[in-house]
């Protein structure tokens, strides 16, 4: 049976690396934006230069990205560009077989342990943004990991799960900051394990603190480079682009806001820290400012976040592409009805269900205190895969059920 079943996982597999493959071949897609940063970044690690992005900046972005995918690819292919692109394919088949292991570890069935797979193995946003040269692909594969050390961890400590859920948390911090909302998830998963006191209290030390010394050198890179121990120096500049007169919940650029006119110049003369912490400053002073505006912009970001795929691309918008996006539409909005469903079902353990949906409303807040750009809802898409996959098993089991009851 398990020889079966390890087939059938297979069998979904090849049909995801098709389908992601086809999208690296066939999509016409040039880098752009963060995706020119980043290489940008490897490119100049890899002459020596440091990770110095497009701009000039020395921390302002993620660093996890290029680190951990583009620099090592580099080596393995010619042209960085396709090595990222197939790097992102095998990040991609990573996050199908943890839906399958997730789906596994929380007790679903094998109706269920597929569906999770499946759902996630054909969901086209998947494959089209294998070819982005972005973050997202990384941090999905990350964060899944993650949920499922935090399964395993709310069953019962132990060394192994909480030392890799520590090295996790440091790629996370190092890849998305956002990813690191699911850390509120680890906290209760691991409070509520069938471990003593103590061991509970271990293992959230052990994991803080293997997690901060993994992290120490960057900080320490960025407090000598940047002058400030800091993950990276985009906070500021982001909270700002989220929380000003002109925002609107969805990314703006920063020449649209009020400072436009003024943030080269202040970027020259107060450095990546300072301009970010000044623009952080000015955001909490419209926010104290305009606490309805606020509370009634962040709730329109919830909405923005999760609002199904209307929106224009970046193609020609021809026949293929209208079908694709025809095709995300209802994959969409099937996947979110299943996913919302799993709430009036019973999941094997009460204690997982509100440990993922608190992984998805933690990620969702993240957004309402910033800004939405639907690129960024990929890397939860996974975990609410499984949710769909509950239901699905629910609706399988009740067959059974009908039908032997028959």
């Amino acid at each position: 049976m398990r020889n079966l079943e390890n087939f059938g996982l297979l069998a979904i597999l090849v049909v995801a690396a098709v389908l992601r493959v086809l999208a690296v071949l066939l999509f016409p897609h040039q880098p752009a934006s963060d995706e020119l940063a980043y290489l940008a970044m490897a490119e100049n690690y890899l002459g020596g230069r440091g990770l110095v992005d497009s701009l000039g900046n020395l921390a302002f972005y993620n660093a996890g990205y290029p680190l951990f995918v583009l620099v090592p690819v580099a080596h393995i292919f010619d042209e960085l560009v396709v090595g990222a692109r197939y790097a992102n394919v095998v990040l991609s088949l990573g996050c199908v077989v943890l839906c399958y292991l997730i789906a596994r570890a929380i007790g679903l069935g094998a109706w269920g342990r597929f569906s999770a797979a499946v759902i996630y193995a054909v969901y086209l946003p998947a494959g089209v943004y294998s070819v982005y040269i972005a973050k997202e692909g990384l941090l999905a594969f990350l964060m899944l990991l993650l949920a499922y050390c935090i399964i395993n961890l709310s069953r019962r400590i132990g060394i192994y799960y909480s030392l890799l859920a520590a090295i996790v948390i440091a790629g996370i911090a190092l890849v998305g900051n956002a990813g690191l909302s699911v850390l509120a998830s680890l906290v209760v998963g691991v409070c509520l394990s069938n471990s003593t006191p103590m061991q509970r209290v271990a293992a959230l030390f052990i994991i803080g603190a293997v997690s901060m010394a993994m992290l120490a050198p960057w900080v320490q890179r960025n407090q000598e480079m940047v002058g400030s121990p800091v993950l990276n120096t985009n906070g500021g500049f982001n909270f700002y682009l989220g929380n000003n007169p002109n925002a609107t919940g969805y990314f703006m650029s920063v020449a649209d806001t009020p400072v436009g006119s003024e943030w080269e110049k202040m970027r020259a003369e107060l450095g990546e820290v300072g301009a970010s912490s000044a623009l952080r400053v000015m955001a909490f002073e419209w926010i104290v400012k305009n606490p309805f505006e606020f509370f009634e912009l962040a709730l329109k970001k919830a909405v923005y976040f999760w609002w199904p795929p209307l929106h224009d691309g970046e193609g020609s918008g021809g026949g293929m592409e209208k079908i694709v996006r025809t095709l995300w539409l209802i994959q969409f909005l099937v996947l979110i009805v299943l996913a919302i469903g799993s709430i009036f079902v019973a999941w094997p353990s009460d204690k997982d269900k509100l440990l993922f949906w608190l992984m998805l409303t933690a990620y969702t807040g993240v957004h309402m205190v910033f800004y939405v750009i639907y690129r960024y809802r990929e890397p939860i898409i996974p975990l609410v895969a499984v949710c769909a996959a509950v239901s699905l098993d629910s609706l399988a089991r009740r067959y059974v059920q009908n039908g032997a009851r028959a």
